[in-house]
């Protein structure tokens, strides 16, 4: 009898693959004129990161600004199922090199349902007024949220750098959808 619940049990997971969602904006509709620097290694219509701003537009893996769109927490060393059902991870990828400053106070990361009601996230953590007043920034903003979320919102981000001595200002209204990421198959076939 044991044998035969072990057995049914890996059937199951066979059959179902442990598919794992997470928010993500179409490809095609993205308003991000950026590709990210996983887009090579995938054909998928939606898109799980977006690179918000590049340096250099040849450059794939540095100078960059990019965030994950909402996605779980499982494994994560910023957060628990427990404490948190998903998180948004704005990332600044900027060398000294870059010539680049981010205004740390114009920094937004927000979400929004479909009427447009923000919907307040249960912890921030931010590390950007780090970047203050210096050329270069490696630092993030993430938000958290607890289950509940509706599986159609907008994710609104700006920021402001300065360039060259120019102010440029970065914003995004992102469509986001709850969509199959990928399967426990996937990962254990390399993806």
């Amino acid at each position: 009898m044991k044998r035969l619940t072990i057995l049914t049990a890996l059937a199951s997971l066979l059959i179902a693959g442990c598919g794992h969602y997470n928010y993500a904006v179409k490809r095609d509709g993205s308003p991000v004129p950026y590709k990210n620097k996983y887009a090579d290694n995938d054909d998928n219509q939606y898109e799980f990161y977006s690179t918000l701003y590049k340096v250099n537009a040849d450059s794939r893996f540095s100078d960059l600004v990019e965030i994950t769109h909402l996605n779980d927490v499982y494994n994560s060393h910023q957060g628990t199922p427990e404490s948190t059902w998903r998180k948004s991870f704005l990332s600044f990828n900027l060398s000294d090199e870059s010539g680049v400053e981010v205004i740390p106070e114009s920094v937004v990361l927000e979400h929004y349902s479909e009427s447009g009601v923000r919907i307040m996230p249960s912890k921030v953590e931010s590390t950007v007024s780090k970047c203050s007043g210096k050329v270069g920034c490696r630092e993030s903003v993430v938000l958290h949220y607890e289950k509940g979320m509706p599986e159609k919102l907008l994710e609104k981000v700006s920021f402001k750098l300065i360039i060259n001595g120019q102010e440029k200002t970065v914003s995004y209204t992102l469509p986001l959808e709850y969509k199959y990421q990928y399967s426990f198959w996937d990962v254990m076939m390399g993806v």
